[in-house]
């Protein structure tokens, strides 16, 4: 499953960013308010689907940007839609097969309603 391999790898990028910053699993648990570190352990292991506000939340205490945690700052093209099927599993497959103009227009369109709902 692509969202299985994706939690798994932004599981280790957060391991990896943790331990560079000399942050213990204790640490970073209590930060985002969970009740042990066994918590912070599943996320690592990519066991748990983390919510935006929590991946924006893991990257400033670990000093890193959101982006690099996902791996999306390494000059992989990857659109906006792309980067929220990944998140969310939403995307059908019939967008896949969309010419890049169709794919395009529906990109933008989540973009701009996910900038609508964040506020």
């Amino acid at each position: 499953m692509k969202n299985r391999a994706f939690l798994e790898d932004l599981g280790r990028r957060i391991r990896t960013a943790r331990e560079a910053a000399g942050v213990t699993q204790e640490e970073l648990a209590r930060h985002l308010g969970l009740n042990s570190r066994s918590s912070v352990s599943n996320i690592e292991k990519g066991r748990i689907d983390l919510t935006l506000s929590n991946m924006q939340r893991i990257a400033e205490y670990l000093h890193v940007s959101p982006l690099s945690l996902m791996g999306w700052d390494d000059g992989t093209d990857i659109t906006e839609a792309e980067k929220a099927a990944i998140m969310s599993d939403s995307l059908p497959p019939e967008y896949y097969s969309l010419p890049e103009e169709q794919r395009t227009f529906v990109d933008k369109m989540i973009h701009t309603l996910s900038e609508g709902h964040s506020e």
